[in-house]
């Protein structure tokens, strides 16, 4: 039986919540485990389902991935070619970062077209392209891509035409394995990018410029296991800070790192609230909201994983709001579920026009992709009455058990 959240909204929530290790970081290291034979020890892994997938992926390879605790560790000591078919793949979209590590290690790969949430078509021209430039000859047959480089990965200069985030850490993780130097121009900046350059370079990886938009590789050398602590989930914590201020609450987030949430912070105060930041937290506060434009970009942009929940805030704010979304064409699916609490929203030409201040109140909804669902939550929790939200397993992909931490901050909120 599928379960589902019951909210009694209504409550402004108070306190202090901490984040989890970025799901967008743990999922490529995830990855990366399997580029050695030493075991990599990821400190902090939440409990997510897409976390599940991954790990289930690298075990179809022969990796080993177990839980200590709250620390992941993986193995690629036994790994060996596999095919990696749709029911695996579709449950996330990280499986095509699976396409370089196996030609990385085993010179082919078999895997099936990734999954995710549906939030547009999400092409991976950009990987292909890049690995065929290091040597990969790549056909899709049947919904797969089959890729082999029989004579090994070679350097290359890239150049990718979008700083694509996970093409950026595909040709990355290839590039390791490439004996001379890569140069990928236009690269994504992201902070879980630089995580990843991180990791391997704590992997014996020899990475320059990590956390620009040209990366440099010098491939070829011998990686080896290593304990890696990634960083914090931004998505996460812009999530509570949204739930904070559309529910009228004072909330501290801890655990962050408020340089990656600058873009987030800046429209928060823009909107009314009131912003403190530490070495490590962020504390929010709000009374009054009003109007405010959004336009999603590529890190430090304002990010496309994070615009969801600040339309729900925007739905309890004075005057109208503009949110402009350049990433994802279907990422505004959510809207007619918002619209379910009496939300005035309304999408045109890869924009959501939002008419917000009128009073929300409870309803039923479905989670239908991962953020789409935590914007359809934070709605419940600002709604007069009860809410139902269906498709709790799309929130689990990304949030470890948020209404518990949603509970601690004083919201009633309930998994049935």
């Amino acid at each position: 039986m599928s379960e589902m959240f019951v909210v009694r909204g209504g409550v402004p929530l108070h306190g202090t919540a901490e984040v989890c290790a970025a799901k967008n970081a743990v999922l490529p290291a995830i990855a990366a485990g399997l580029l050695t034979e030493g075991t990599v020890r990821l400190r902090g892994a939440p409990h997510l389902l897409d976390v599940e997938a991954m790990g289930a992926l690298a075990e179809k390879l022969g990796g080993k991935v177990a839980r200590e605790g709250e620390e992941l560790t993986v193995s690629g000591a036994k790994a060996a070619p596999a095919r990696l078919g749709y029911e695996l793949c579709a449950r996330t979209r990280a499986s095509v970062l699976l396409l370089s590590v196996c030609l990385a290690r085993f010179g082919k790969a078999d895997i099936a077209m990734p999954g995710g949430c549906a939030i547009g078509s999400r092409p991976v021209d950009l990987h292909l392209k890049g690995l065929a430039r290091m040597g990969a000859q790549i056909r899709t047959e049947h919904g797969c891509l089959c890729a082999e480089a029989p004579q090994g990965l070679r350097p290359a200069s890239l150049y990718l035409d979008v700083p694509s985030v996970g093409a950026t850490e595909n040709l990355m993780m290839a590039a390791t394995a490439a004996p001379g130097t890569t140069v990928i121009a236009n690269a994504a900046t992201e902070p879980e990018v630089e995580d990843l350059a991180r990791l391997l370079v704590g992997m014996g990886a020899d990475i320059e410029n990590a956390g620009t938009d040209r990366l440099v590789i010098h491939g070829g050398r011998p990686l080896h296991g290593t304990t890696h602590a990634p960083i914090p989930d931004r998505m996460e914590a812009g999530t509570l800070l949204a739930a904070a201020v559309a529910t009228r609450g004072s909330v501290r987030v801890t655990g962050v790192e408020p340089a990656h949430l600058l873009p987030v912070t800046a429209k928060l105060r823009e909107c009314g609230c009131s912003v403190m930041e530490c070495a490590d937290s962020i504390a929010v506060s709000a009374k009054e909201l009003r109007a405010v434009e959004i336009r999603t970009m590529p890190y430090p942009g304002f990010p496309t994983d994070l615009q969801a929940p600040m339309a729900a805030v925007c739905c309890t704010a004075d005057g109208v709001s503009l949110i402009e979304e350049t990433i994802f064409e279907n990422r505004f699916s959510y809207a007619d579920e918002l619209k379910r609490f009496g939300a005035n929203i309304r999408v045109k030409d890869g924009s959501a026009i939002i008419r917000g201040g009128a009073p929300l109140s409870g309803a039923g909804a479905r989670a239908l992709d991962l953020r789409g669902g935590a914007a359809a939550l934070i709605a419940a929790l600002c709604a007069s009455g009860t809410s139902r939200i269906l498709g709790v397993e799309q929130i689990d992909r990304g949030y470890e058990r948020l209404e518990r931490k949603l509970s601690a901050l004083g919201a009633r909120v309930w998994r049935v």
